[in-house]
């Protein structure tokens, strides 16, 4: 029985199957959002066309300001089944490109088909072509291309991996929230990654050596989450900062998978503020990252 409330936590991306799934799409994060009238925002771009139809993305711009802005990619978790609505109009991630364009950042929220684990490398050249989307129309939507910073939700974590192998200097940083961070930690959680879908998804073999690659990570943990699951995110903090990595770490004690939506508490807000001002801080073009 835990096995599968596990499972269908991880495969909704966080829904709490105490909630009506209607009033999940409709939730924000627990932190206060900016209305949304107050951003320039380019909804339903097609980043990506497919045999299965377009892959869609939405960008928010802060207003204000004619300057090229930093630019945060949320990668959503899954598996996520195909009936269910698209990832980037939930609320949760609308909010999230509201609250990050708040604070004089581009948000880039976007879909990607992550519908089992069957779909892990359909699913990271997905991702892989959205990114490329938003670099290559950055002066179209005012983004800076060499200054990005992908933030990891759940299940996303499998796809943290490439980016670590791959080195690029346009990533400043990355952001893991409550992350499956590869093919081990989901067989240590119960689940089977068939063999053809682990290539290149282990993230944590790449972090053993270190170049002039120097990028920051922000991790949180949820106290309340499967053991497995934070065991995978304490190793990788302690190979990182065993290696010389950038790294900070946030645990929320009693905070559920999702605790950013299902836990409004001042640690919850605590995490997403702190996660905020890291991002402000490291994509800054005046600071110790240029």
């Amino acid at each position: 029985m835990k096995r599968v409330l596990f499972t269908t936590i991880i495969a909704l991306c966080f829904i709490s199957t105490a909630k009506p799934e209607d009033e999940f799409f409709t939730r924000p994060i627990v932190v206060s959002t900016p209305n949304p009238g107050e951003f320039k925002t380019h909804k339903n771009l097609v980043y990506l066309d497919t045999a299965e139809g377009r892959t869609l993305a939405d960008i928010f711009l802060p207003t204000g300001s004619d300057k090229k802005q930093a630019a945060v990619i949320f990668v959503h978790g899954g598996p996520i089944p195909k009936n269910l609505p698209a990832a980037k109009d939930w609320q949760f991630f609308q909010s999230y490109g509201y609250l990050v364009a708040s604070a004089g950042l581009a948000g880039v929220v976007f879909n990607h088909r992550f519908n089992s684990l069957n779909d892990l490398q359909t699913a990271n050249g997905d991702i892989r072509a959205a990114v490329e989307f938003v670099r290559a129309n950055s002066e179209k939507y005012s983004i800076d291309k060499d200054r990005i910073c992908l933030w990891f939700f759940s299940g996303a974590g499998s796809f943290v991996a490439p980016f670590l192998s791959e080195r690029p200097k346009w990533l400043k940083c990355m952001a893991i929230y409550y992350a499956i961070l590869g093919p081990e930690v989901w067989e240590n959680t119960g689940e089977k990654v068939p063999d053809a879908q682990r290539v290149g998804l282990d993230p944590f073999p790449l972090l053993e050596s270190k170049s002039d690659w120097d990028p920051a990570f922000f991790i949180a943990e949820a106290g309340k989450d499967n053991a497995a699951l934070n065991a995978g995110l304490q190793q990788f903090a302690q190979t990182a900062l065993i290696n010389g990595w950038k790294l900070e770490y946030w645990n929320h004690p009693t905070g559920p998978h999702g605790f950013d939506l299902e836990k409004d508490d001042q640690r919850s807000r605590e995490i997403i503020l702190r996660t905020i001002n890291f991002l402000q801080v490291q994509l800054d073009p005046n600071g110790e990252n240029e």
